[in-house]
């Protein structure tokens, strides 16, 4: 994106994409593992209109999806990129060369793809994701609390 261009974003995506960037970016911070249970679009390809969803997906700590959920970060083709940090993330799950075939083109993948590819942890039928997720989450709260965040913390920091 130019400097014209910036220039020419509204107040109101403006700040539509900081609050997207410090909610990415909370997420790492939070102490408490995030699961995403993604059962639509974590992005929309035709119109963008949830252009941030795979960005929010990618920033949690473990993915559930739908078998058809669709997945992508589409901005390229509005002339811009992921701006809360989805390009890192996407480069750190899939690798260098996958990740710039998904950045650069813009297109989407269902979640059976992003299963195969190690991005999300399991897909399922629409209707089991939900309770899927849920059940993933009691598992983990039964565990020791302190414990969790050290292991967290562990996974991301190294």
């Amino acid at each position: 994106m130019d400097l014209n261009e910036l220039v020419q974003i509204s107040t109101a995506e403006a700040h539509q994409r900081a609050f997207l960037k410090d909610l990415t970016d909370a997420f790492a911070r939070f102490s408490k593992p995030i699961i995403a249970a993604v059962v639509g679009f974590a992005a929309d390809n035709e119109n963008l209109k949830l252009g941030g969803g795979c960005e929010i997906a990618l920033a949690c700590d473990m993915i559930y999806a739908a078998e058809d959920a669709s997945f992508g970060l589409p901005e390229i083709k509005i002339g811009t990129i992921p701006g809360a940090g989805g390009t890192q993330r996407i480069a750190r799950a899939l690798g260098k060369h996958k990740a710039m075939e998904f950045v650069l083109t813009g297109e989407p993948a269902s979640g059976s793809e992003f299963e195969r590819l190690g991005v999300i942890n399991k897909v399922f039928p629409r209707q089991e994701v939900v309770p899927a997720a849920m059940g993933l989450a009691e598992r983990i709260a039964v565990m020791s609390g302190p414990v969790v965040k050290t292991a967290k913390q562990a996974v991301l920091t190294g």
